[in-house]
């Protein structure tokens, strides 16, 4: 996956920064956070806790790359103002993407509540 193609794909404007910690956390496996200034996006950060990364096909399972797109369209979500984490504007953009980027996966009903 590249993951600059994946930016311009979904449109996130702003820089975005990767961590990913060997720990597990009983908090989440991967989280998006915005930084910003007088109400505007300046950068987001993806944390992903690989400790609690299942790599496998069940049906609440995504791959390590489903995983980071899918906290990047959290980051498009934000940088348009949406707040409704898993709702319509969520939904929306996972359908404009997940057939582009063979991830059927983006969204999971019974886990992105």
């Amino acid at each position: 996956m590249n993951i600059e193609k994946v930016v311009k794909l979904i449109r996130v404007e702003r820089p975005v920064k990767f961590i990913i910690r060997k720990r597990f956390s009983n908090k989440f496996v991967a989280q998006h956070q915005a930084f910003m200034i007088l109400d505007e996006v300046c950068q987001h950060i993806i944390t992903i806790n690989m400790g609690n990364v299942i790599l496998g096909s069940g049906d609440g399972e995504r791959d390590l790359e489903t995983l980071i797109v899918h906290e990047l369209i959290h980051a498009w979500q934000s940088e348009k103002g949406y707040n409704d984490r898993h709702g319509k504007s969520f939904q929306r953009k996972v359908k404009q993407v997940a057939g582009k980027l063979g991830m059927p996966r983006l969204y999971i009903k019974t886990v992105d509540i």
